[in-house]
């Protein structure tokens, strides 16, 4: 959907959109996610991702459990479920 984080923050702006939610599949077709804060959609998320616990969706032990999941802005689509935009 975009190409660019600021085509992305326009966007987000224009529409009023208040959360992200990141979106990924667990090797069994199971989907999970992260939210953020529209505000905190930026720059430095998309290079340096965010973390979550791998081992709470059965990726890794929990050992070794800290996982890193960055966004892909071209995939990037409006959940009509969602009750806030």
């Amino acid at each position: 959907m975009f190409s660019e984080l600021e085509e992305a923050r326009s966007w987000i702006e224009e529409h009023k959109i208040e959360q992200i939610d990141l979106k990924f599949c667990d090797i069994w077709g199971r989907w999970h996610h992260l939210t953020v804060s529209a505000r905190n959609f930026d720059k430095r998320l998309l290079e340096r991702g965010i973390g979550f616990d791998g081992s709470s969706v059965g990726f890794k032990s929990v050992k070794s459990g800290d996982m890193v999941m960055v966004p892909d802005l071209e995939s990037a689509f409006v959940d009509p479920f969602y009750e806030l935009p």
